[in-house]
């Protein structure tokens, strides 16, 4: 999409509009708004251009809803080609913005909206940027300031995980992995107050892999690293957990190491060194996710090894003693 979203709007409610507009730029949304093409529009024939943009070039269109924009020509326009668009679409496409309570044509009642009577701009174009941040959209905050905004420094954003066990008692040295929805990871540890923290170059759904050596592996799935994370890990004696990216690793207990793989094909297999899994069988090992595997080393010691969650080269495994 050439567009992360287009907002349709009458002429008359631009002062709330332009502020939405300006605060989508500053956090690296790519936004059709008039007042940012008029060089692109120049010369063109607004009537197809604005067919094209409504239909096919933005990923979102947010409509700005009131008497005015009812009653206006452009808005019009715009609206039914969003609404063809919609209607070939097999998820939400539109997204209404009340200013009031007129009634569009085409726009069902029972369509969710966002009340904006009493909202500030700012708060409606989060709400914007969250719509699209769970759609997979990536924003770089910032990185698309007016120019009279762009002498100042911006540090990047951060997320802050911290992690307890369930009586509130810090725990450090817990394994963290922050895994973003394209596959790319941070890693990290707590310290002694059982915090971490990560900055963020780009506002994205991102997850979390936690593991410790004396607790059981946790999952934090898809969330938008706008706020901060606490997690609470029951400590247990038999069980415990690590992280690992693809390549060959140690597991705790066991001599011998082992060698994850997710292939392109979405397969999960691992290859293993001096360690016979589910009774010697022949490598590479499938294995799905959440059942468990049975290793076993020279020595006799023996554990149960679970594969917890996997993104891209990214594994969350859990492993239990076997006596």
């Amino acid at each position: 999409m050439q567009y992360d979203v287009a907002l349709s709007f009458a002429g008359e409610d631009r002062e709330y509009v332009d502020q939405v507009a300006n605060y989508l730029r500053r956090k690296g949304v790519n936004v059709f708004y008039d007042k940012y093409e008029k060089v692109d529009l120049w010369g063109k024939d607004l009537y197809e251009h604005l067919s094209d943009v409504y239909q096919n070039k933005a990923r979102f269109t947010v409509i700005f809803i009131s008497r005015h924009y009812a009653e206006k020509l452009w808005p019009r326009h715009e609206r039914k080609n969003a609404q063809a668009r919609a209607f070939r679409e097999s998820k939400e496409y539109i997204l209404p913005a009340r200013f009031d309570d007129t009634a569009v044509p085409g726009l069902p009642e029972t369509i969710s909206y966002l009340d904006i009577r009493k909202m500030p701009p700012a708060d409606c174009a989060e709400a914007i940027c969250e719509k699209l941040v769970r759609d997979g959209v990536a924003l770089a905050p910032e990185t698309a300031q007016p120019r009279e905004e762009q002498t100042r420094a911006v540090a990047p954003p951060a997320v802050n995980i911290t992690v307890q066990e369930e009586n509130g008692t810090p725990i450090s040295g817990a394994e963290i992995l922050l895994v973003a929805s394209n596959g790319t990871y941070q890693e990290g540890r707590t310290n002694a107050q059982g915090g971490v923290s990560f900055e963020i170059a780009k506002r994205r759904m991102l997850t979390v892999f936690c593991a410790h050596p004396k607790c059981p592996a946790f999952v934090v799935p898809e969330f938008d690293p706008i706020l901060d994370i606490k997690i609470k890990l029951p400590k247990t004696d038999r069980v415990g957990s690590f992280t690992t990216v693809r390549g060959w690793c140690t597991l705790p207990g066991l001599k011998g190491s082992m060698d994850p793989i997710h292939d392109s094909s979405n397969r999960l297999y691992v290859y293993t060194k001096n360690i016979a899994v589910d009774g010697g069988k022949g490598q590479p090992v499938q294995f799905q996710i959440n059942k468990p595997l049975h290793f076993e080393d020279s020595d006799g010691n023996q554990q149960l090894v679970t594969f917890v969650a996997v993104i891209g080269d990214c594994f969350l495994v859990e492993h239990k003693s076997v006596s």
